[in-house]
């Protein structure tokens, strides 16, 4: 076996996201029954195979995921096919970057909203879902919607002044190219209108209260949208009120009602056939009689993914309580709900 002195790096000075490389070496094995493998590692990480090439070949082109700056080392080892064992000699290799690199590809920004809590909360808002094609580290803009200076860092906390639902936008940096906004919802409720107003984000802590219902069944280990607990309510040839969470209101002031929506299954395809699920907002007075006008809003008649929906509704005159219910009236299929809340605003 004869190894080849050369050189065993190439230092990327140009903005790409992926690049073709030629390796080279000089004779390495010429017997029969081996072929020649490549691997390459990207700043120093543990080197991946990338190629294997007859014995008697002496270069090879190949393309690497690496970016402005990278250091990229390869080498080779002889593997003999009759055994598929590797010679113990490795040999690195000469490196050299092609030119038709891929130009520089703008990061994507996620927000992970939307967020609810209460006046006086810090809001701990998480970017660290934001992405860059070339790997690049990622610097981060946040314009929490009010007029304040912007927040930065992938986890920043804010606390808002003031009640009322805001536009929270984000922009990633590669420290070459910005990313297109990301924007998501913060909604900030009353905290001194009623100790029941409660933000219930995704079941976290391992307990359906205080949602209740007999028909509604858990679900901690799939069909989840956020935290540790998801609810699922079968189809039914009636109408199913069993899973709901009551809150006191105040007559007049406006209140905020929102869930995640996933429906498998269903065979309904318009609303015509009476077949659907939804959530429904109701209001009872004091005797616990219902008052005002019911409202429905994300209702499905077929397969949907996990989808947001939400709903502004004013409490009408006598009203003291409010109730937001999930609802399956002769449907068929399973649906899972997550992540409700029932806010104030002002």
């Amino acid at each position: 076996m004869k190894k080849t002195s050369i050189v065993v790096g190439c230092v990327l000075s140009m903005g790409v996201e992926a690049a073709d490389f030629k390796l080279t070496w000089g004779s390495y094995i010429g017997s029969v029954g081996y072929n020649i493998v490549a691997f390459c590692g990207i700043n120093n990480a543990t080197a991946y195979q990338v190629v294997s090439v007859p014995a008697a070949q002496t270069a090879v082109s190949l393309a690497l995921p690496v970016s402005t700056g990278d250091i990229v080392k390869c080498y080779l080892r002889a593997l003999r096919l009759s055994d598929l064992a590797y010679s113990n000699a490795s040999v690195p290799v000469t490196v050299a970057a092609s030119s038709n690199a891929v130009a520089n590809q703008p990061p994507v920004a996620y927000h992970g909203g939307p967020y609810n809590t209460t006046l006086g909360s810090t809001v701990v808002f998480d970017g660290n879902s934001s992405t860059d094609p070339e790997r690049q580290p990622l610097t981060y803009d946040w314009n929490f919607g009010d007029g304040s200076a912007h927040g930065t860092g992938v986890r920043p906390s804010y606390i808002y002044n003031n009640v009322g639902a805001y536009t929270v936008t984000l922009v990633v940096n590669d420290g070459t190219t910005r990313s297109a906004p990301a924007s998501t919802t913060v909604t900030i409720g009353d905290a001194h209108v009623s100790t029941n107003l409660l933000v219930n984000g995704g079941f976290e802590t391992g307990f359906k209260e205080p949602w209740v219902g007999a028909g509604g069944k858990t679900n901690g280990t799939a069909d989840i949208h956020g935290g540790i607990w998801a609810y699922r309510l079968w189809g039914s040839t009636t109408q199913w009120f069993d899973l709901k969470q009551d809150v006191t209101v105040v007559a007049g002031k406006t209140y905020d009602f929102s869930g995640w929506m996933r429906i498998v299954g269903k065979t309904a395809t318009s609303s015509s056939s009476g077949n659907y699920y939804t959530f429904k907002i109701c209001w009872y007075d004091a005797l616990g009689n219902q008052t005002g006008t019911a409202t429905s809003f994300g209702t499905s008649f077929r397969d949907t993914p996990y989808t947001r929906f939400s709903q502004q509704a004013v409490a009408p005159p006598g009203a003291v309580k409010g109730r937001l219910s999930f609802l399956a009236t002769q449907a068929d299929g399973t649906g899972y709900i997550d992540d409700l809340s029932i806010i104030a605003l002002p």
